[in-house]
């Protein structure tokens, strides 16, 4: 199958149409995922010539992915609503003052270092819907407050919720091996230079120059901690490269705290990012020590180290596996989704999901047993966890199986190039096969002289150690080696080898495909065919700049309505009014219960 305009922009078709239903038109998630996958599946049947079968299993491995993030996310709710219900969060706003006078230091603890932290175990929404309440409480504006816990969640969205999102990415992409190590440490470089970005325009945003020069110290060492130790962690455990570096940024707030100049107090009176509120009313104290209410996250670290980080304990764990296995799909055009006995594994013991279902567990035992939390709570905290999982969970089934399907269709780009080429190196290696060494090469010579498709393809005879023998490219110098796999591979295992890469040559990026040509059962020779894959990359490149402009045209507009979104519904928090905030399809309700004459609290219910 050519590439063509239809097959062009039919593939992009559902992502924009996805964008657009979302962004622009304001349909739930739900809905504009229904609306997709519709889209998708008629694009396969008419367009890409698939079946029902096609379209069936590749559906199922969607909902298979979706099933085992959905077994993330409903005890990363829970374990919110366990944390709200506990009445954690106002213990942790006083904590926060206590420990240090210096008001930069707060915000950035509670926006940067502690909303990362929760990104690295849950995300899907709980670190914003937990910090920005405090944030207000610590004084900062509503609108403010969500721009900063976005911002302190940005880095860890990749590796966060132990790594969630970067496994369904492997998953899709199929990218394994040393290509998958490369795809980690460049991530981690670039979420690097996000996390350190992220710091200081929160310290720029506070107080312009004198904020960045307040929070300098502060910042350099805990994105030298997230970034860096994201970048090391991740080329070994993608599964905790956020969590990991998220904790021990936690730890070093302390030792932080201890410096002179954190020591002092400081508060910029005339911050934007500020608006400072005084009341008579005092606050209700703790009911039980301090550190019960920071229990949960003791648990979760103490879990997470022991069943993940342990390696005797997690190869033991990690042994047992499920998953489903599906037959071989084929499409008209003959692309190939090889058959699998366990698409995409699921390791229960040792997943995200088992470490944060046992933290809820063990956390709600400890909490019950101190009077913390009352029995007919759980029930309550059950029910608001099932109503908020709901929707996410309709929305994932549809977006995953809509992903694989496009994903399994966008394959027929590289996948025809390489069929073609493969047939046409069997046919010619077969024609071959009559002629001894020495007719060989006489025969390759005049092949190469009348080669009819110079213009699209470089065809190569190859000698028996592996240099050049003759080519139809005039540059390329006889005698050379060009010492790529599908060559070495083709010599040794009899069989037609496809490969795509960098020429070590040229330094292009190309597909070549070599077959070894026998006679009387002995290799004589190779011939391999080469094609540039520049026109692939142009269109690559094409579809990411119209897609890149699209999306700028799509958050200007995004942009915009937000602004409505902020003053309508975050900012009767700083009024104490009643509010629903609705991340991911939940609803959080936010209300004012009180006032001290330096802070306030919320609950979060």
């Amino acid at each position: 199958m050519k590439i063509t305009v239809l097959t062009w922009c039919v593939s992009f078709l559902p992502i924009l149409l996805l964008i657009m239903l979302l962004a622009v038109f304001r349909i739930s998630t739900a809905r504009a995922a229904g609306v997709t996958l519709l889209l998708t599946v008629l694009s396969a049947l008419v367009v890409y010539k698939a079946d029902i079968q096609l379209v069936l299993f590749e559906s199922l491995k969607g909902v298979w992915s979706t099933a085992t993030i959905l077994y993330i996310i409903f005890p990363a709710l829970l374990l919110y609503e366990l944390i709200a219900a506990s009445g954690a969060i106002d213990v942790m706003n006083d904590t926060m003052r206590q420990l240090s006078p210096h008001e930069l230091f707060r915000i950035l603890t509670v926006g940067w270092v502690f909303v990362g932290f929760l990104q690295g175990i849950t995300g899907f929404g709980v670190p914003v819907a937990i910090c920005v309440p405090m944030l207000v409480a610590l004084g900062v504006r509503p609108t403010m407050a969500v721009i900063i816990a976005l911002l302190g969640q940005a880095w860890g969205n990749t590796f966060g919720t132990l790594a969630v999102a970067w496994d369904v990415l492997v998953q899709i992409s199929g990218i394994t091996g040393t290509e998958l190590h490369l795809t980690a440490r460049y991530t981690a470089l670039l979420l690097w230079i996000l996390n350190l970005a992220a710091g200081a325009l929160i310290c720029w945003l506070y107080d312009r120059g004198r904020g960045l020069r307040q929070g300098a110290v502060f910042v350099l060492v805990i994105a030298l901690i997230h970034g860096g130790g994201e970048l090391l962690v991740a080329q070994y455990n993608a599964s905790i490269a956020a969590f990991i570096p998220a904790t021990v940024a936690m730890a070093a707030i302390l030792p932080l705290s201890r410096l002179p100049m954190y020591r002092r107090a400081y508060a910029c009176e005339g911050s934007p990012m500020m608006v400072r509120r005084t009341s008579a009313t005092g606050a209700e104290k703790p009911r039980g020590a301090v550190w019960l209410y920071f229990a949960p996250y003791m648990v979760l670290i103490l879990v997470t180290v022991v069943l993940l980080v342990i390696p005797s304990v997690h190869e033991a764990l990690s042994r047992w596996s499920v998953g489903f296995a599906f037959p071989e799909t084929r499409t008209a055009y003959g692309i190939v989704n090889a058959a699998t006995a366990k698409y995409s594994p699921f390791h229960p013991l040792v997943d995200s999901g088992t470490v944060l279902l046992l933290t809820c567990i063990i956390s709600y035992a400890l909490l019950h047993g101190r009077g913390l939390l009352k029995r007919s709570q759980l029930r309550v905290m059950l029910s608001r966890t099932l109503q908020k999982t709901r929707p996410v969970a309709v929305s994932l089934i549809l977006l995953l199986a809509m992903g694989t399907l496009t994903l399994s269709l966008w394959a027929y780009y590289e996948g025809s190039m390489r069929d073609n080429l493969s047939s046409r190196a069997s046919d010619t290696a077969r024609s071959f096969s009559v002629y001894t060494r020495r007719e060989y090469r006489t025969a390759a010579q005049g092949y190469v002289a009348k080669f009819p498709d110079k213009q699209k393809l470089e065809v190569q005879f190859i000698e028996t150690d592996g240099s050049l023998l003759c080519t139809s490219y005039g540059l390329t110098t006889s005698g050379t080696m060009p010492g790529t796999p599908d060559i070495t591979g083709a010599m040794e295992s009899g069989d037609v080898k496809p490969w795509t890469g960098q020429d070590p040559q040229t330094g292009e990026r190309i597909m070549a495909v070599s077959a070894p040509i026998i006679y009387q059962g002995t290799t004589v020779g190779v011939i391999r065919f080469v094609t540039s894959m520049a026109a692939v990359d142009r269109q690559l490149f094409l579809s990411i700049g119209v897609c890149t402009l699209i999306g700028i045209a799509i958050l200007t507009m995004v942009y915009f309505s937000n602004l409505y979104f902020v003053r309508s519904i975050v900012e009767p928090l700083a009024s104490g009014k009643h509010t629903e905030v609705n991340p991911m399809g939940f609803t959080i309700v936010v209300e004012e219960v009180g006032h001290n004459p330096n802070h306030s609290y919320y609950d979060i219910k």
